[in-house]
């Protein structure tokens, strides 16, 4: 397991040799974990001072307008809309769309396009006051009305991808500018499901007209960046909105109108090219090198290479109606999983740049329970003992994407170490309707601002797919209740115990079979300024970023 320290003392290096601001600093310190207050107490430890002993308090430069950001993407892009995009991609949200509220770099929430809210003392009633003035790119107003009719989509389960998050909502108002969500139980958890891609707003108005082409065609948002061009496969755009009236989010520096012209994000699903089509000079910034890639970029003056633990984890999922496989037992689910060596495959396959998994969270999840850590080691003779000599040979679906085909292949030959075949077969767009459709296993990266809720989905039994999204027809009744009570708990201590209890649940029981978490690794030319990804949401805010002449 690589050290929490190695990526902080990077940063520290950056910033004593004056390769960042004291802003980005603090922002991209927030990124790894650190507080404010802990980074200033690393930067006081340092005197406040560059290599050469001057002040480095103020900006590298001057913030320029102007210039496209071209930034490698390491998927092809999806559909841009919030209510029912395949993947969460840069593009939709916080580019073009926004949320009511949004989490800073030390995972407070503060405002959005909400300016406050409330809740009351039993918790079942939640306030939220939606700033004056605001209107959608078409110029239709973006007011509690309309902040009200998306969230009644969110949790109508025939149009909502994540309507599970939504159940505990028994009523959605709207008066004046204030949106009134009514619980049917405390539910503390509503905060991180407002927070995310899958609950940014939209004109409804304009959905509603172009139907499926929405995210395709066009969009209409309140973010700083307006819709310019779709185009799967090769490439996805945005162009500055001149009228944007600006973010309330207080870590945004530049709280009007963005200072680049556009951005380009350019799908690069080929890893060995990522690394060099940044060296070369086609792209600004760059999402997802190749794990072997990122010393070489480090080392290159020109560059600046950002790195934390990525709010992700590919999983196996192994269908419990497979009785004859053996998968509704907890003793196979647990023998293919003491089978893996998880840090063999961070170390062969992300170069070190990872984590082991053993539940449904990572260990960089906020409420992580170590306590997990005590099941699913690498254990290959307790693998053989659970699995009782049985013949096992199933497929697995996984999808088209190099470094998942690696994970998935490391993963195949260990379980044939202990006498199981995997077979593999991989598809591309038509992966998600293969999941759908209840496979008798997958591999899949989750990736995820709050993971536990998008485990939830994957694990719950009241998500049987095709509704969405547990394809293994998990059901088991001891997680299900952990579940049921994070999604009642009424403070943040209730959440913090539920979700403790979830962990050990899944750690022993095996809802599906955790693997790995890959290093988050952003890289970016130094002659790109303010751009400083987070860990508290998956992709960049744009707003601070500006380009050298």
């Amino acid at each position: 397991m690589r050290r929490r320290g190695e990526p902080i003392e990077r940063l520290l290096g950056e910033y004593m040799e004056r390769q960042i601001s004291r802003r980005d600093f603090f922002k991209r310190a927030g990124a790894l974990g650190l507080s404010m207050s802990a980074a200033g107490t690393l930067l006081a430890a340092c005197g406040g001072k560059g290599a050469s002993g001057s002040s480095v308090e103020a900006e590298t430069g001057t913030a320029v307008r102007g210039g496209i950001l071209r930034e490698g993407y390491d998927r092809d892009v999806s559909r841009q809309d919030p209510v029912n995009q395949a993947w969460w991609d840069a593009s939709g949200y916080p580019v073009q769309h926004e949320t009511v509220l949004c989490r800073d770099p030390d995972n407070n929430f503060v405002p959005m396009l909400a300016e406050k809210w409330e809740t009351s003392p039993d918790g079942l009633t939640w306030t939220l006051t939606i700033r004056d003035g605001l209107t959608f790119h078409s110029g239709a107003p973006c007011d509690a009305a309309a902040v009200a009719a998306c969230f009644d989509e969110f949790r109508d389960p025939e149009k909502g991808i994540n309507a599970g998050f939504w159940a505990p909502v028994k009523n959605v108002e709207a008066s004046g500018n204030v949106v009134t969500v009514t619980m049917s139980h405390p539910y503390a958890d509503f905060l991180f499901a407002i927070d995310n891609g899958y609950s940014a707003i939209y004109n409804k108005a304009t959905r509603d007209k172009l139907g499926d082409q929405y995210g395709v065609k066009g969009t209409d948002g309140t973010g700083p960046f307006v819709f310019d061009e779709f185009v799967p496969g090769s490439h996805a755009s945005v162009k500055r909105w001149a009228n944007y009236p600006g973010t309330a989010a207080p870590f945004i520096q530049n709280q009007g109108p963005a200072h680049l012209d556009g951005i380009t994000w350019i799908v690069l699903t080929e890893p060995a090219t990522r690394a060099q089509e940044l060296e070369q000079g086609n792209l600004d910034a760059l999402h997802g090198p190749a794990s072997q890639d990122v010393d070489r970029l480090k080392g290159n003056g020109d560059l600046a290479v950002i790195e934390f633990p990525e709010m992700s984890l590919y999983q196996l999922g192994l269908n419990f109606k497979e009785t004859d496989l053996g998968f509704d037992n907890v003793e196979v689910r647990q023998g293919i999983s003491h089978a893996i060596d998880r840090q063999a495959i961070v170390d062969t396959v992300f170069f070190g740049l990872g984590s082991p998994t053993y539940t449904i969270v990572n260990e960089a999840w906020p409420y992580y329970d170590s306590g997990v850590e005590q099941f699913n080691q690498f254990d290959p003779d307790k693998a053989k003992q659970l699995l009782g000599g049985r013949s096992i040979s199933f497929e697995c679906i996984i999808e088209a994407d190099k470094t998942e085909q690696l994970v998935a292949q490391a993963v195949q030959q260990m379980l044939k170490d202990v006498g199981v075949d995997m077979k593999l077969t991989s598809y591309g767009s038509d992966y998600f309707e293969k999941l759908l459709g209840g496979p008798q296993a997958y591999m899949i990266k989750q990736l995820w601002s709050n993971l536990l809720d998008a485990s939830l989905l994957f694990s719950d039994s009241r998500f049987f797919a095709p509704a969405c999204c547990n394809a293994s027809y998990t059901k088991i009744p001891e997680l299900d209740a952990a579940f049921q009570k994070w999604q009642t708990a009424g403070s943040e201590d209730e959440l913090r115990t539920a979700a403790s209890e979830v962990q050990m649940v899944a750690a022993e029981q095996l809802p599906f079979v955790p693997i790995v978490t890959p290093s988050n690794v952003w890289v970016h030319h130094k002659r790109v300024h303010g751009w400083a990804p987070l860990s508290s949401t998956l992709y960049p805010y744009y707003n601070d970023v500006w380009l050298e002449a």
